[in-house]
């Protein structure tokens, strides 16, 4: 009975030492293979640092546009200018006619022309800024002979915010263009009511035809064209 017992456990230890091998075999085996594995990624991971490398060089440092979008934007431009003063043309041929503008269909629709390609144009030259209105800054000089010189002196500043160009389109580009051109201009009548000014720019002939609209009235504080 002993030496079967001894038999017994010896074959235990045995099978013990066995499975422990393999086991241990099998470790070896799989840390082998791992570092194998990495060893064949690294030149693959290498090559894609590689690639993103220079993915991130073609992005270009300079974000601003290039000469020939910015030679696309003045030949846009340029065209739209072009429209604005063929349509401007024709709506002073159709004045000139005699019609009631504010009534004669055909005159309704050709200002109507008349004021798509200005919006246009205004923002293709003096930028889109969606619904906000341009403004603009008049830098005055009063003469020692106003009442008040002693008191705020000869230097000053007007900020004018023009009406939306979905209302009156031409009206605000014409003063954009008078202020983009300016030479010189004065103060040069009180009215009471009103007070009229004289600009001196590029800009030498009248409104083609008297734009209106009623959601910006002539009132106080605002500003209009005499005549």
């Amino acid at each position: 009975y002993d030496s079967n017992v001894k038999s017994d456990s010896a074959e235990r230890r045995q099978h013990l030492i066995v499975i422990g091998s393999l086991i241990a075999l099998v470790s070896v085996c799989f840390v082998v293979m791992l570092l194998r594995q990495q060893d064949e990624q690294e030149p693959l991971k290498r090559r894609n640092q590689e690639d993103q490398a220079l993915s991130l060089n073609r992005i270009p440092v300079d974000v601003a546009p290039s000469t020939d979008e910015g030679n696309s934007r003045a030949q846009l431009e340029k065209q739209a200018a072009q429209r604005v003063a063929e349509l401007t043309t024709k709506v002073r041929e159709i004045k000139k006619s005699g019609v009631i503008m504010e009534t004669d269909q055909h005159a309704l629709e050709m200002t109507g022309l008349l004021q798509q390609a200005t919006r246009q144009l205004i923002r293709l030259r003096y930028g889109d800024f969606g619904d906000r209105n341009y403004r603009i800054r008049l830098d005055l000089e009063f003469q020692p002979s106003m009442p008040d010189f002693e008191e705020y002196g000869k230097d000053a500043s007007l900020l004018l915010e023009l009406a939306p160009i979905s209302l009156i389109p031409c009206s605000v580009f014409n003063f954009l263009e008078i202020a983009r051109t300016w030479r010189e201009g004065a103060f040069h009548r009180n009215a009471g009511h009103v007070l009229q000014a004289r600009a001196r720019s590029d800009i030498t002939l009248p409104m083609p035809f008297q734009e209106y609209s009623a959601e910006y009235p002539h009132k106080l504080g605002t500003m209009g064209y005499a005549g």
